[in-house]
């Protein structure tokens, strides 16, 4: 087996992944992704392998770094298990399929036993228990709303609702004045942010997550939006108004 077939079985248990995550959870960008996973593959078998290994290895680290520091931040703010369980899942098989890519590239006309192919998904594995063991070390009494929070949910690169209003002297609110908190939620794959550049308020929420703020915001109108490039023009903006 060359390495760039252990590539390729990495490559089919992340399509299957990606897969999982659109029936699931029905977000539907994650089916662009998964498009040029599939296409990137095709090329492996052929005469321009290394045009698909080079772009799985890139895909692999792409997928590595957004997931890997998705499950690292849920960790840190003490999500629950399952929170963390998903992007720490791809971030495992993504360090085996870098390492896998890197190897094929390097040891392009190499072979890879059957034990060197197992070795890497024990890899996988390996990095899967660590991380979801760290997490219940960490603790996992994150990820809740408080009394007086005015929640925001993230969902199919768009925000929901388009509207948050706020009034310090509504009791039910519980807020101080000039006090705003709000709870945000990530049901997408993808990181996000919830921005007001007039209040400098850019909290980042990563990919099942949920983050909290509070932040003085005197009477008026703002508008609030995601910051990671092309998710405004997605859709991803809104109002907030303060009286």
């Amino acid at each position: 087996m060359r390495w760039r077939q252990a590539l390729r079985v990495l490559t089919l248990l992340l399509i299957a992944g990606l897969v999982a995550v659109i029936v699931v959870i029905h977000d539907k960008d994650v089916v662009a992704l998964t498009v040029i996973t599939f296409v990137l593959l095709l090329f492996l078998p052929s005469k321009r392998a290394w045009i698909g290994v080079a772009g799985l290895t890139l895909l692999f680290a792409d997928v590595l770094f957004f997931t890997g520091a998705a499950a690292l931040s849920n960790i840190r703010a003490h999500e629950d298990l399952t929170t963390v369980a998903v992007p720490a899942a791809f971030a495992a098989l993504c360090v085996a399929g870098v390492v896998a890519g890197f190897l094929a590239l390097v040891r392009y006309k190499s072979t890879a036993d059957g034990g060197r192919t197992v070795a890497l998904l024990l890899l996988a594995v390996v990095a899967f228990g660590a991380t979801m063991a760290t997490s219940a070390v960490a603790g996992t009494d994150g990820g809740a709303a408080k009394s007086g929070d005015v929640r925001l949910v993230a969902k199919d690169t768009k925000f929901r609702p388009k509207q948050l209003k706020f009034s310090a002297a509504n009791g039910e609110t519980q807020l101080t004045a000039g006090k705003v908190s709000v709870f945000v939620t990530n049901k997408d794959f993808w990181w996000h942010t919830f921005t007001i550049d007039k209040l400098n308020v850019n909290l980042r929420i990563p990919e099942g997550g949920h983050r909290r703020i509070t932040f003085d915001a005197p009477p008026g109108t703002y508008k609030f939006y995601c910051a990671v490039p092309g998710h405004t023009q997605a859709g991803m903006k809104g109002t907030l108004v303060v009286s």
